[in-house]
Protein backbone atom coordinates (compact mmCIF):
# COMPACT_ATOMS: atom_id res chain seq x y z
CA UNK A 1 0.00 0.00 0.00
CA UNK A 2 2.79 2.23 0.92
CA UNK A 3 4.11 1.21 -2.62
CA UNK A 4 1.36 2.25 -4.07
CA UNK A 5 1.10 5.52 -2.68
CA UNK A 6 4.97 6.16 -3.22
CA UNK A 7 4.60 5.56 -6.82
CA UNK A 8 1.34 7.77 -7.48
CA UNK A 9 3.12 10.72 -6.04
CA UNK A 10 5.95 10.29 -8.28
CA UNK A 11 3.87 10.19 -11.33
CA UNK A 12 2.22 13.01 -10.42
CA UNK A 13 5.30 14.87 -9.55
CA UNK A 14 6.50 13.98 -13.28
CA UNK A 15 2.98 15.13 -14.79
CA UNK A 16 3.44 18.79 -12.96
CA UNK A 17 6.76 19.06 -14.73
CA UNK A 18 5.72 17.74 -18.14
CA UNK A 19 2.81 20.40 -18.19
CA UNK A 20 5.18 22.93 -16.98
CA UNK A 21 3.81 23.37 -13.37
CA UNK A 22 6.68 22.92 -11.58
CA UNK A 23 8.56 25.99 -12.48
CA UNK A 24 5.75 27.80 -10.52
CA UNK A 25 8.10 27.56 -7.65
CA UNK A 26 10.33 30.46 -6.41
CA UNK A 27 12.33 31.57 -9.34
CA UNK A 28 16.20 30.24 -9.33
CA UNK A 29 19.41 31.81 -11.55
CA UNK A 30 22.03 29.91 -13.37
CA UNK A 31 25.12 30.06 -11.06
CA UNK A 32 27.40 31.81 -14.45
CA UNK A 33 26.88 35.13 -14.38
CA UNK A 34 27.40 36.32 -18.16
CA UNK A 35 29.07 39.73 -19.23
CA UNK A 36 29.01 40.28 -23.31
CA UNK A 37 32.98 41.14 -24.41
CA UNK A 38 31.70 43.68 -26.82
CA UNK A 39 29.04 45.40 -25.73
CA UNK A 40 30.13 45.09 -21.64
CA UNK A 41 26.67 44.44 -20.19
CA UNK A 42 25.88 41.69 -17.59
CA UNK A 43 22.93 39.06 -17.17
CA UNK A 44 21.79 35.93 -15.01
CA UNK A 45 19.69 33.48 -17.62
CA UNK A 46 17.58 31.41 -15.44
CA UNK A 47 18.71 28.18 -14.22
CA UNK A 48 19.20 24.97 -16.72
CA UNK A 49 19.37 27.69 -19.74
CA UNK A 50 22.37 26.96 -22.10
CA UNK A 51 24.28 29.53 -24.13
CA UNK A 52 23.51 28.93 -27.97
CA UNK A 53 25.59 32.00 -29.26
CA UNK A 54 27.22 35.04 -28.32
CA UNK A 55 27.40 38.40 -30.83
CA UNK A 56 25.15 40.97 -31.72
CA UNK A 57 22.36 38.33 -30.88
CA UNK A 58 23.07 36.59 -27.72
CA UNK A 59 21.17 33.55 -27.22
CA UNK A 60 19.96 31.18 -24.15
CA UNK A 61 17.91 28.37 -24.88
CA UNK A 62 15.64 26.55 -21.93
CA UNK A 63 13.58 23.26 -21.47
CA UNK A 64 9.96 22.93 -23.26
CA UNK A 65 10.57 25.90 -25.65
CA UNK A 66 12.10 28.89 -23.79
CA UNK A 67 14.37 31.11 -24.73
CA UNK A 68 16.33 34.17 -23.58
CA UNK A 69 17.78 36.83 -26.23
CA UNK A 70 19.91 40.11 -25.67
CA UNK A 71 20.32 41.67 -28.76
CA UNK A 72 22.52 45.09 -29.09
CA UNK A 73 22.34 47.88 -32.02
CA UNK A 74 22.19 51.23 -32.83
CA UNK A 75 19.08 52.52 -31.58
CA UNK A 76 16.68 54.02 -34.18
CA UNK A 77 14.63 56.70 -31.76
CA UNK A 78 12.66 55.54 -28.51
CA UNK A 79 12.15 51.98 -27.04
CA UNK A 80 8.51 52.47 -27.37
CA UNK A 81 7.88 53.63 -30.94
CA UNK A 82 10.35 51.26 -31.84
CA UNK A 83 8.33 48.67 -30.52
CA UNK A 84 5.13 50.32 -32.35
CA UNK A 85 6.28 50.18 -35.46
CA UNK A 86 7.56 46.28 -35.23
CA UNK A 87 4.60 45.66 -33.59
CA UNK A 88 2.74 47.19 -36.88
CA UNK A 89 4.87 45.20 -39.43
CA UNK A 90 4.15 42.00 -37.59
CA UNK A 91 0.81 43.02 -37.72
CA UNK A 92 1.08 42.68 -41.83
CA UNK A 93 3.52 40.36 -41.89
CA UNK A 94 1.64 37.28 -39.96
CA UNK A 95 -1.87 38.33 -40.07
CA UNK A 96 -3.88 36.94 -37.49
CA UNK A 97 -1.28 34.83 -36.15
CA UNK A 98 -0.24 38.20 -34.59
CA UNK A 99 -1.72 39.28 -31.48
CA UNK A 100 -0.30 42.33 -29.30
CA UNK A 101 -0.64 41.93 -25.75
CA UNK A 102 0.83 45.22 -24.16
CA UNK A 103 3.13 48.11 -24.90
CA UNK A 104 4.23 49.92 -22.26
CA UNK A 105 6.50 52.57 -20.32
CA UNK A 106 8.75 50.78 -17.38
CA UNK A 107 11.86 50.66 -15.64
CA UNK A 108 14.85 48.46 -15.35
CA UNK A 109 17.98 49.00 -13.31
CA UNK A 110 17.13 52.46 -13.20
CA UNK A 111 17.09 52.81 -16.71
CA UNK A 112 13.35 53.89 -18.88
CA UNK A 113 12.77 50.94 -20.44
CA UNK A 114 9.72 50.26 -23.17
CA UNK A 115 7.72 46.44 -22.53
CA UNK A 116 6.28 44.97 -25.68
CA UNK A 117 4.35 41.54 -24.80
CA UNK A 118 3.28 39.77 -27.64
CA UNK A 119 2.33 36.16 -29.34
CA UNK A 120 3.07 34.83 -32.93
CA UNK A 121 1.18 31.47 -33.07
CA UNK A 122 1.65 29.47 -30.21
CA UNK A 123 4.84 31.54 -28.66
CA UNK A 124 4.49 34.35 -26.20
CA UNK A 125 7.06 36.71 -26.16
CA UNK A 126 8.07 39.83 -23.88
CA UNK A 127 10.76 42.34 -25.86
CA UNK A 128 12.39 44.87 -23.13
CA UNK A 129 14.31 47.82 -25.21
CA UNK A 130 16.33 50.77 -23.42
CA UNK A 131 18.87 52.95 -25.18
CA UNK A 132 21.84 53.87 -23.04
CA UNK A 133 24.90 56.06 -24.47
CA UNK A 134 24.18 55.66 -28.03
CA UNK A 135 23.42 52.26 -28.15
CA UNK A 136 20.35 50.06 -28.19
CA UNK A 137 19.65 46.82 -25.90
CA UNK A 138 16.66 44.39 -26.27
CA UNK A 139 16.06 41.80 -24.04
CA UNK A 140 13.35 39.04 -25.15
CA UNK A 141 12.05 36.27 -23.31
CA UNK A 142 9.75 33.81 -24.69
CA UNK A 143 7.78 30.46 -23.94
CA UNK A 144 4.99 28.64 -25.74
CA UNK A 145 1.87 30.14 -24.93
CA UNK A 146 0.96 27.76 -22.28
CA UNK A 147 3.99 27.51 -19.77
CA UNK A 148 4.40 31.14 -20.18
CA UNK A 149 3.20 32.13 -16.50
CA UNK A 150 4.91 29.26 -15.10
CA UNK A 151 8.49 30.65 -16.73
CA UNK A 152 7.25 34.29 -15.65
CA UNK A 153 9.58 34.29 -12.18
CA UNK A 154 12.28 33.39 -13.38
CA UNK A 155 12.03 35.45 -16.49
CA UNK A 156 11.66 38.21 -14.25
CA UNK A 157 14.53 37.50 -12.01
CA UNK A 158 16.75 37.00 -15.05
CA UNK A 159 15.38 40.99 -16.48
CA UNK A 160 15.97 42.29 -12.55
CA UNK A 161 19.65 40.77 -12.71
CA UNK A 162 20.41 42.68 -16.16
CA UNK A 163 22.97 45.44 -16.19
CA UNK A 164 24.80 47.98 -18.29
CA UNK A 165 28.36 49.18 -17.74
CA UNK A 166 28.34 52.35 -15.20
CA UNK A 167 26.33 53.17 -13.30
CA UNK A 168 22.41 53.81 -13.82
CA UNK A 169 21.00 57.57 -13.97
CA UNK A 170 20.02 58.76 -10.40
CA UNK A 171 16.38 59.17 -9.51
CA UNK A 172 17.20 61.91 -7.58
CA UNK A 173 19.03 65.27 -8.28
CA UNK A 174 22.42 66.25 -6.22
CA UNK A 175 21.72 68.13 -2.86
CA UNK A 176 23.45 71.44 -3.37
CA UNK A 177 24.62 72.47 0.66
CA UNK A 178 24.42 76.26 1.67
CA UNK A 179 25.85 77.42 4.50
CA UNK A 180 23.96 77.83 7.71
CA UNK A 181 22.34 81.79 7.96
CA UNK A 182 23.82 83.19 11.46
CA UNK A 183 21.04 83.68 13.73
CA UNK A 184 19.44 87.27 14.50
CA UNK A 185 18.57 88.44 18.00
CA UNK A 186 14.36 88.76 17.90
CA UNK A 187 12.66 92.03 18.07
CA UNK A 188 10.67 92.75 21.52
CA UNK A 189 6.78 92.34 20.17
CA UNK A 190 4.28 93.96 22.19
CA UNK A 191 1.65 91.35 23.77
CA UNK A 192 -1.91 91.53 22.38
CA UNK A 193 -4.89 89.99 24.05
CA UNK A 194 -6.06 86.53 22.58
CA UNK A 195 -8.85 86.28 20.77
CA UNK A 196 -10.32 82.43 21.14
CA UNK A 197 -10.74 81.80 17.46
CA UNK A 198 -12.26 78.72 16.14
CA UNK A 199 -11.25 76.54 13.03
CA UNK A 200 -12.41 73.73 11.48
CA UNK A 201 -9.75 70.53 10.94
CA UNK A 202 -7.86 70.87 8.05
CA UNK A 203 -8.34 67.28 6.53
CA UNK A 204 -5.58 64.76 5.89
CA UNK A 205 -5.12 63.05 2.50
CA UNK A 206 -5.25 59.70 2.76
CA UNK A 207 -2.08 57.68 2.34
CA UNK A 208 -1.53 55.85 -1.41
CA UNK A 209 0.57 52.81 -1.60
CA UNK A 210 2.87 53.31 -4.46
CA UNK A 211 2.85 51.04 -7.32
CA UNK A 212 4.59 47.83 -7.54
CA UNK A 213 7.52 47.23 -10.99
CA UNK A 214 8.76 43.51 -10.08
CA UNK A 215 5.87 42.45 -12.63
CA UNK A 216 7.90 43.85 -15.53
CA UNK A 217 6.02 41.56 -18.00
CA UNK A 218 2.76 41.15 -16.32
CA UNK A 219 -0.46 43.59 -17.16
CA UNK A 220 -1.99 41.57 -19.79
Amino acid sequence: MQYSIIRSRAIVMALMAAIGMASQTAPTLGSQRFVHPQAGYSITPPAGFKLQQVGRRTIWQGPNGAQVLVETGAPSGSPRRSWERLSAALAQKYGRRYRLLNIRDARLSGYPVAVWVFEIGDIRKADVGLAHRGRGYAILVSAPRSRFRAWQPHFEATLRSFTLPGAPPSAKPPVVKRPAAQPVAPKPVAKKPLTPRLSAPTPRPSPQSPKSSDDMISGY
